[in-house]
């Protein structure tokens, strides 16, 4: 899954960023027989402040990613576990 310089393109939104990587670990989750519960942000714009709040990546912000940013791209999957349960 090494695609986050495919899915950070100049011009994007980042509610479609968030989207396309809901849509790999979807992808993910089927290939692998898995569940987990996605979160509500993968990750930040990091600017002045560590985490530049306006700069979510999440699925409601239509915020453009503009050259030379930096994110913070994380992936939290809480309770984590095969089809069979463990």
């Amino acid at each position: 899954m090494n695609e986050t310089p495919d899915i950070l393109k100049e011009g994007k939104t980042l509610a479609s960023v968030y989207s396309d990587i809901k849509n790999k670990l979807m992808q993910f989750q089927k290939l692998k027989n898995l569940e987990f519960e996605l979160q509500k942000s993968f990750g930040h714009g990091i600017g002045l402040e560590f985490k530049e709040k306006l700069l979510d990546i999440n699925e409601s912000n239509n915020s453009k990613i503009k050259p030379l940013q930096t994110y913070l791209i994380f992936l939290n999957l809480p309770n984590l576990k095969d089809k069979a349960g463990t």
